[in-house]
């Protein structure tokens, strides 16, 4: 009997063997999941830091190359203003020819004559504005006639006086000139620097908030190319995860089969096992999907034509997100988001800018009340130096002195304009308490993501970890008989759970740095990014 009950374990002995290694050789049978190299598609990627692609999205980012012409456009309307008090300089020259018929002379009834008068006129004016609103002008004017007489005669044998012949009488020349000196100055409207410098303040102003708009829309790009380079991070390890838990499915599954060959489990469990891989595979679909549409989105912030090669580079994230506690301060990053935020600042210049435009349409409302003043000298010789020792003496001086007011009757286009003005600061000054409202709540709850997300990584780390023991713990009480497979599989989802939760719970810590940096203005700062607005 001892040796016929050795026989029979010797035989029980090779069948589990021979069942088991032919077990493990169709669970080796088994196909892994698609790659890239089996459906013979060889994909090439590109590691990338983070840095490395936010500056490459601000090299492409063709809203920031549009949003950079701005400052320079905003420059030169800034010139165009300035201009209004650029001096004029102004040169006339002026040739004439006139003969003008005369009545015949007494005694000489015979005899035809005209008169010709040849002019010539040079004249240099030199005028222009003040920031006060006064208007000047020189006007110098430098006049030189000859009047020449021509007579015809019956007598062939004209008369000779002097050089000249009785029939072509010709005068000396005679100069005019002129100096005039000439001021007029407004005292009520267009009166003042906040008059007439309005439009230069206005452009100004509008250069500085077009700059502010062009930091705004840099600060935009680089936390939507950070938080982009975070989710492709986010959806890679969660295919990570996808695929560990796959493995780990697939892994029951093969136990089951050699189990189930060799009579010590039940069909049951293999078939829970087949559906647990089933579902698994379905969630390694569905992550590979999400990581391409993450890294689609991270391609169309770095601007990568469709059409080319670089577009089917699979980009691999090289850093990782920071877990380093950070301790914030809200009425600091409070403080810090009113003095840096450059949508802020921008609408406080907006203020700025319609508080000039209102002062210059009140001024507008003004009867129109110019004072002039004129002072010239004037000088007619035959020698032109004399004439210019004349005006250097300042013989012969006149002056006039005068005033003009005007003021339209109803004065509706200045009254619409005023009004006009008012309210548009009314309306930016709510605007602004406005967004100040909506800064402060964004600093609010970005400081509570970051004081949540260090709280939700500690917890998920250790949710984790227990979630690893408890997987151990099951898969041994399987072993020996005293669990099911589908208690396995469900701590395996579980442990998958809480592995995607604190992947999530890092990435949603890092988002909510960035959210900080943005609401605070800070962001650039933070990545060392300069902005420079010039062409």
């Amino acid at each position: 009997m001892p040796t016929c009950f050795r026989l029979l374990s010797c035989l029980g002995v090779a069948i589990f063997l021979l069942f088991g290694c032919a077990a493990i050789a169709r669970a080796e049978e088994e196909s892994p999941p698609p790659t890239a190299q089996e459906t013979g598609v060889i994909e090439k990627s590109v590691t990338l830091g983070l840095r490395d692609v936010v500056m490459r999205a601000l090299a492409a980012n063709l809203d920031i190359a549009v949003e950079q012409y701005n400052p320079a456009i905003r420059d030169a309307e800034l010139l165009s203003a300035q201009g209004t008090f650029d001096p004029t300089i102004k040169l006339d020259f002026s040739y004439s020819d006139e003969q003008v018929p005369q009545t015949t002379r007494e005694g000489l009834a015979s005899n035809a004559a005209e008169t010709e008068t040849i002019t010539k006129d040079l004249s240099l004016t030199f005028s222009g504005t003040l920031t006060s609103g006064t208007e000047y002008e020189i006007f110098f004017d430098r006049s030189q006639s000859q009047f020449t007489q021509n007579n015809t005669f019956i007598d062939p044998d004209p008369l000779v006086i002097g050089d000249e012949f009785f029939g072509n009488v010709r005068n000396p020349s005679q100069y005019d000139l002129d100096l005039n000196f000439k001021l007029t100055q407004p005292l009520l409207k267009d009166f003042g620097f906040d008059a007439n410098l309005a439009d230069i303040r206005i452009a100004r102003t509008a250069r500085d908030i077009s700059v502010e708009d062009f930091r705004k829309s840099v600060m935009d790009t680089v936390a939507e190319v950070e938080s982009a380079y975070w989710d492709l991070f986010l959806t890679i390890e969660n295919l990570k995860v996808a695929e560990s838990s796959l493995g780990l499915a697939r892994d029951l599954l093969k136990e089951n089969r050699i189990r189930l060959e060799v009579g010590t489990m039940a069909r049951l469990e293999v078939l829970q096992a087949d559906t647990g891989v089933a579902q698994r595979e379905g969630d390694v679909i569905v992550a590979r999907s999400q990581v391409k549409d993450a890294e689609d989105n991270l391609k169309r912030l770095l601007n990568l034509p469709k059409d080319t090669e670089d577009w089917k580079l699979r980009i691999v994230p090289a850093d990782e997100p920071s877990t380093i506690e950070r301790q914030v301060d809200l009425l600091t990053e409070l403080n810090l988001a009113m003095e840096n935020r450059p949508d802020y600042k921008s609408s406080l210049l907006q203020i700025e800018s319609d508080a000039i435009n209102e002062r210059f349409t009140r001024n507008q409302l003004l009867p129109s009340v110019d004072l002039t003043s004129e002072y010239e000298f004037r000088a007619v010789d035959a020698e032109l130096h004399n004439a210019f020792d004349d005006i250097e003496r300042g013989t012969s001086p006149s002056w006039l002195a005068g005033g003009t007011a005007e003021y339209p009757i109803g004065n509706r286009e200045a009254k619409g304009n005023y009004k006009k003005a008012q309210l548009e600061k009314l309306q930016s000054e709510k605007e602004t308490a406005n967004l100040r409202l909506s800064i402060i709540v964004e600093v609010n709850k970005a400081v509570r993501d970051i004081e949540t997300g260090l709280k939700r990584i500690s917890v998920t780390r250790k949710a984790t970890e227990l979630g690893e023991e408890s997987l151990k713990a099951e898969r041994k009480k399987l072993e020996v008989g005293v669990s099911t497979s589908h208690l396995v599989l469900q701590f395996e989802e579980e442990l998958a759970d809480a592995r995607r939760r604190e992947i999530a719970a890092k990435i949603d810590y890092r988002k909510a740095l960035i959210a900080l940096a943005a609401a605070t203005g800070n962001l650039l700062k933070e990545n060392n990014i300069v902005v420079d607005e010039t062409l």
